[in-house]
């Protein structure tokens, strides 16, 4: 058999889906055209055999634990310009499930936030090697897994629960709006209303930097 291996990207938030007894995060389990810690690079298109063969849905296990007791849930994949796009459904009526979500959301208070770090083989016929920089180029893997990590690799993947950040940006122009209504100095005149547009100004720009940048 094939060697089997990973891959560890940063997430950055949780979110609990309006299902009951489930937690949904979503974000990029891979990012095309950057170099990992593992001289690795993964080129658009190397998952869409992958996705095409499982339509899409592959396990979310804890740790590359190939068993029952430490499987999560399941993800769902696509691929975008970007990476391998997905959503993770965890369990919580699994003892896994629940230890594994409480852990993650301890952490990403603590400033130490989970990864994910995807279970691969490489197609040989459709892999490269750059013999002077030793970067190995990936046109093709087959995925096998998905799996919740606290030791992520790669920082420029990272995961965001879009629905909730959407939310969050939605609400902040809205309040933009409404001070701005009642705006009837420029904007660099102190006032309580500017301070208050300034303020909303500056969590936006923060969420945008946290989550997109």
């Amino acid at each position: 058999m094939s060697e089997i291996f990973y891959k560890s990207f940063k997430m950055n938030e949780f979110s609990v889906s309006d299902a009951e007894n489930e937690a949904v995060i979503e974000g990029y389990g891979s990012v095309f055209g950057n170099v990992d810690l593992g001289l690795d690079v993964i080129e658009k298109g190397a998952f869409n055999k992958s996705i095409s063969d499982k339509s899409g849905k592959f396990p979310f296990l804890r740790d590359h634990e190939y068993d029952t007791e430490n499987l999560l849930g399941y993800a769902e994949v696509v691929e975008d310009s970007y990476g391998l796009k997905g959503k993770y459904t965890i369990s919580l009526d699994t003892q896994a499930g629940k230890e594994a979500y409480a852990l993650a959301k301890m952490m990403q208070k603590a400033g130490m936030p989970f990864g994910l770090s995807i279970g691969y083989m490489p197609i040989r016929e459709k892999t490269s090697i750059d013999q002077q920089t030793g970067i190995r180029y990936l046109k093709e893997v087959k995925l096998l897994e998905i799996s919740l990590t606290p030791f992520p690799m790669n920082e420029k993947a990272r995961i965001t629960d879009a629905k909730s950040l959407f939310a969050e940006l939605e609400e902040l122009k809205k309040e933009i709006a409404e001070i701005k209504s009642h705006q009837a100095k420029p904007i660099e005149v102190t006032s309580d209303n500017d301070a208050e547009l300034k303020e909303a100004l500056t969590k936006l720009k923060t969420q945008i930097k946290q989550n997109y940048v």
